[in-house]
C-alpha cells in the first residue's frame, strides 16, 4: 500500500507554526555552555569522533578543527588530568563502568576551564559497543565557588582555632592576673566614682582587719580618716585628668589604729564604667628605716646631696645646710649648679648627660677636688665623691670641706720651705764661708811656693781645685734648698732661668715654650707651679734615660696649664722608687693651690706631667 505524498501547500502551514519553536530551541542551544560529542567504535576501537556545534563555545575550537586533528580532544587536557580522561575512555571501551569525571581543559584562547565529562555507551542488538555519547559541561563557576567556599571554611576554621588559642591564653592570663592580685604583697582596692569599694584582694583584708564581705560594704572615706566626701570628689577628678596619682595617706583599720600607707591609684574606663585601681602599701617599716637613715645622714660631718639625672637636687642632709648656708627647702628642686662657681657650674650638666648617654666617667665614680660656692657667694675648696644609684636613676654626692686641711697643708708647706731656707742659709753662712776661707788659704800657700813642680806645690794645687769643686757643689745644694721667689707675672722668667741653668750643667736638651700671658693671683701659686716644674725636670733627668725634656706653659680661658714631657722610657718602665716622694710632693703642691695634676705615659714614648690651675673667671 503506497502512502500518498503530502501536498507541500498543506505542509507549509505546519512549518510556519514550528519555525518559532525551532528558533527558540536554537537560542537555548546557543546559550547552553554544554556540548555533546559522539565516538563511533568498531571492533572495540574508536574510529571517529563527532563534536557538537557548541564545542566552539565551550572549548574555543570548531567542529572542523576537531575533525582535522583527531588528537585535539586529548591535547587540550592538561597533562596532569590526562590519565583520568584516558582511563574513562578505556573503561567504556572495555565494557567497564565509567562514572562521570571532572577535569580541566585549556581553551584555544589559553583560558583553563573545569568541565564535567559524562560518557554513556551505546550497543547494537547483539550487545556490541558501537559508540558512546559524551556530554561536556562547563562547571568552572561551581568549582571556583566550591574552592572559594573551601578556602573560606579553612580560613574560618583557622581563625576559630587562632581565636580559641587567644581566648585560652587570655583566660590563662586572667587567671594568672587574678592569682597575682590575690597574692600581691600590696593591698588592692577597686573603687567606683562614688568612692564605694567593689573588689579587694586578700592583702587589703589583712591590712584593714576587715573580712572581705564587710570591707566591700565600705567606702574610701571609711578607711581614710583624713578624707571627706568632698575631698574624695576632688581626688577623683584629679585622677581622671592625670590618669594616675601617687599619695602618702593613712589607713584606719577595723581596730581603729591608723597606719601610714603609700597609695598609687590608676584611673580606668571599661565600656561605660569608670573605676580606680589603687595599690596600697604599708610604709610603717619603711618610714622607720627612713627616719633612722635621716638621723644618720644628719649627724654626718660631710654634706650629702642626692640629685637626679637632670642635676635636680632631691635631698640634702643637715651638714649641707651648714656648709653652704642654705635652708633645705631652698635647695630641694634646684639644680645642683647653685652650689658651684664658674666654670664648674657650666660644665656640670654636661658631665651627667655624657655619663647617662655614653657611660663615660669624668666625675661619676671618681673623687676629685673642686670648688664650692656658699649662699653668700664665697668659695671654698671641697673634696667631691659622686656615686650612682642605678636602680633609682639618682646620683649621691659626698662633699667634704677642705678649707682647714688646705690651711694646714699650706702651713706645713710653709714650714718646710722655711726649714729648707734655714738649712740653705746655714750652709751658705757656715760651710760656704769656711770653704771660701780655706780657698784663700790654699791659694796663699800655693803662691808662697816658688817651685810649682815640688810635691808640696802639686798637693796644694790639688787641694785648691778640690775646694773650688766643693764650693760649686755646695752652691747647687743651696739652690735646691733656697726657694726661688717667683713673681705672679714672672713665672715665665723663672722657668727660663731654670732651663738656662740646667742646660749648662746637663747634656740633656731642655726647652721651654710659652703660649699666652699667664696671670696668676699670688706669689704662692706661681712658686708652687715653678716647684712642680723643677721637680718634674729633676725626675726626668734622673730616671727617664731620654735626651730631650720639653716644658710648656699655656694660658687658655680660665686656666693655666703646665706640661713637662720627655722622650725617655716612660712611667711604666720607671723604677718604683722614682714615683715616691717626688710625685707625692708634686701632688701635694698642686692640691694646696687647688690645681689638678696627672702623670701619664706618652703614646710615642716617654712621660708627660700635666698640671692645670683654674684661674678666676667673671
Amino acid at each position: 500500500m503506497n502512502a500518498e505524498r503530502p501536498n507541500p501547500d498543506d505542509v507549509q502551514p505546519f512549518r510556519q507554526e514550528l519555525e518559532p519553536s525551532a528558533q527558540r530551541y536554537r537560542r537555548l542551544i546557543e546559550a547552553v555552555t554544554d556540548y555533546m560529542f559522539t565516538v563511533r567504535v568498531e571492533n572495540g576501537r574508536p574510529i571517529e569522533t563527532i563534536h557538537g556545534a557548541n564545542c566552539l563555545a565551550v572549548t574555543g575550537y570548531s567542529p572542523e578543527e576537531f575533525a582535522a586533528n583527531p588528537m585535539l580532544w586529548i591535547a587540550m587536557v592538561p597533562e596532569e588530568d590526562r590519565p583520568a580522561v584516558e582511563q574513562q575512555a578505556a573503561n567504556i571501551l572495555s565494557g567497564q563502568t565509567a562514572p562521570p569525571i571532572e577535569h580541566r581543559i585549556r581553551r584555544k584562547d589559553g583560558v583553563v576551564r573545569w568541565v564535567l565529562n559524562t560518557s554513556v555507551a551505546r550497543h547494537d542488538a547483539q550487545g556490541r559497543l558501537v559508540a558512546y555519547d559524551g556530554l561536556l559541561r562547563d562547571v568552572t563557576d561551581r568549582r571556583e565557588a566550591e574552592m572559594a567556599r573551601q578556602q573560606l571554611n579553612e580560613t574560618l576554621e583557622r581563625r576559630v582555632a587562632d581565636r580559641t588559642v587567644e581566648l585560652e591564653a587570655a583566660n590563662r592570663t586572667l587567671r594568672q592576673t587574678q592569682f597575682t592580685i590575690d597574692h600581691s604583697q600590696d593591698a588592692v582596692f577597686w573603687i567606683r566614682p562614688d568612692g564605694r569599694l567593689f573588689f579587694v584582694n586578700d592583702m587589703a583584708c589583712e591590712m584593714s582587719g576587715y573580712p572581705r564581705h564587710e570591707l566591700l560594704r565600705l567606702a574610701v572615706t571609711d578607711l581614710d580618716p583624713d578624707l571627706s566626701s568632698a575631698e574624695w570628689g576632688q581626688l577623683w577628678q584629679r585622677a581622671r585628668s592625670r590618669r594616675s596619682l601617687l599619695m602618702q595617706r593613712r589607713c584606719r583599720t577595723k581596730s581603729g589604729d591608723c597606719v601610714p600607707v603609700e597609695v598609687f591609684g590608676g584611673y580606668f574606663e571599661f565600656a561605660s564604667d569608670e573605676f580606680m585601681c589603687a595599690f596600697v602599701r604599708d610604709t610603717s617599716e619603711r618610714n622607720q628605716i627612713e627616719q633612722r637613715l635621716r638621723a644618720i645622714l644628719d649627724t654626718a660631718a660631710d654634706a650629702i646631696i642626692t640629685i637626679d639625672t637632670r642635676g635636680i637636687i632631691q635631698a640634702v642632709n643637715s651638714a649641707t645646710e651648714q656648709m653652704f648656708g642654705y635652708e633645705q627647702n631652698d635647695l630641694i628642686g634646684q639644680n645642683v649648679r647653685i652650689l658651684m662657681p664658674s666654670p664648674y657650674r657650666e660644665e656640670h650638666d654636661g658631665y651627667i648627660a655624657r655619663y647617662v648617654a655614653t657611660g663615660e666617667t669624668r666625675i661619676i665614680c671618681f673623687g676629685r677636688e673642686v670648688v664650692g660656692q656658699r649662699k653668700d657667694g664665697s668659695t671654698f675648696p671641697v673634696d667631691l665623691a659622686v656615686s650612682e644609684v642605678k636602680d633609682l636613676g639618682l646620683f649621691t654626692g659626698i662633699i667634704r670641706d677642705l678649707t682647714d686641711r688646705k690651711r694646714l697643708q699650706k702651713q706645713v708647706l710653709d714650714i718646710a720651705v722655711q726649714e729648707q731656707t734655714r738649712i740653705g742659709q746655714d750652709l751658705h753662712d757656715g760651710v760656704g764661708q769656711e770653704l771660701t776661707a780655706l780657698n784663700y788659704m790654699t791659694q796663699s800657700l800655693l803662691a808662697s811656693l816658688p817651685d810649682k813642680s815640688q810635691p808640696a806645690a802639686q798637693l796644694a794645687q790639688k787641694v785648691t781645685d778640690g775646694i773650688k769643686n766643693t764650693q760649686q757643689l755646695l752652691r747647687k745644694i743651696i739652690e735646691g734648698f733656697m726657694p726661688v721667689d717667683v713673681d705672679p707675672e714672672g713665672l715665665r722668667a723663672a722657668l727660663e732661668d731654670l732651663v738656662a741653668r740646667l742646660n749648662e750643667t746637663h747634656s740633656v736638651t731642655i726647652s721651654l715654650t710659652c703660649r699666652g700671658a699667664t696671670h696668676l693671683k699670688d706669689n704662692a701659686t706661681a712658686t708652687s707651679l715653678f716647684r712642680i716644674a723643677q721637680e718634674s725636670v729633676n725626675n726626668a733627668l734622673k730616671h727617664s734615660q731620654g735626651d730631650r725634656i720639653e716644658i710648656t706653659l699655656s694660658a687658655i680661658p680660665n686656666s693655666v696649664i703646665l706640661e713637662i714631657q720627655d722622650n725617655g722610657v716612660g712611667i711604666d718602665a720607671t723604677p718604683r722608687e722614682a714615683e715616691g716622694m717626688g710625685l707625692g710632693i708634686m701632688q701635694y703642691r698642686a692640691s694646696v693651690i687647688g690645681a689638678t695634676l696627672g702623670v701619664a705615659a706618652r703614646p710615642e714614648g716617654g712621660t708627660v706631667v700635666r698640671c692645670e690651675f683654674r684661674t678666676a673667671s667673671g
